[in-house]
């Protein structure tokens, strides 16, 4: 069933890129950018598949642990997906998606790099949280760099919304990150504390 949900993310992927880049720009939205979102589809489809490319073993704690990285993956670039395709336009009804996306990523990522770490490497458990947390704060900054980098010098923008606030953005995206962490730390500092 794990195989077969990543097998249709995978297809999803390839025929979103299809589309995107074959259909007129003007049957979309506004505020869709189409090349961009086709090209970025076709990414989403190689960043997943590149953990079963690369982590190969023979070992089924560890073809696991790699396969539930991939849904991981798959879930939260799903969310957001589903941000860029307009639930970011939540925002005008005082829902802002975006931080939603980052508490729930930076939960994800948390919790699934952990158990990754733990398996594949024979980590502690304690040792696992420890550099997942590490890992997991390391990249939501470099993405909000990478954000400002796509703004300032590409003129591409993640989300027009926030043209004029981005420091604001910026600020809430990290705590909604570290959000995100601190509750995994708790969840399984709990689990590390009952074993």
């Amino acid at each position: 069933m794990k195989r077969t949900l990543i097998n249709v993310f995978y297809l999803l992927c390839l025929a979103a890129f299809v589309i995107f880049l074959i259909t007129d720009p003007d049957f979309f939205p506004n505020y869709y950018q189409p090349k961009l979102m086709g090209v970025t589809s076709l990414l989403f489809g190689v960043l997943v598949i590149t953990p079963r490319l690369i982590l190969r073993t023979k070992d089924t704690a560890k073809r696991n642990v790699v396969t539930n990285l991939q849904l991981a993956m798959i879930f939260v670039l799903m969310l957001s997906a589903l941000g860029t395709l307009g639930l970011y336009r939540l925002y005008k009804i005082g829902f802002e998606y975006d931080k939603f996306v980052h508490l729930v990523f930076t939960f994800v990522a948390t919790a699934v790099l952990a158990d990754f770490i733990r398996i594949w490497y024979g980590a502690a458990r304690s040792k696992s949280v420890i550099i997942s947390v590490v890992l997991v704060l390391t990249a939501s900054i470099f993405w909000e760099f990478f954000e400002y980098f796509l703004n300032k010098f590409l003129d591409i923008q993640i989300f027009k919304v926030y043209r004029g606030i981005w420091r604001r953005d910026t600020i809430l995206d990290l705590v909604y990150d570290t959000l995100g962490v601190v509750v995994a730390v708790f969840i399984k500092g709990r689990r590390i504390i009952s074993s």
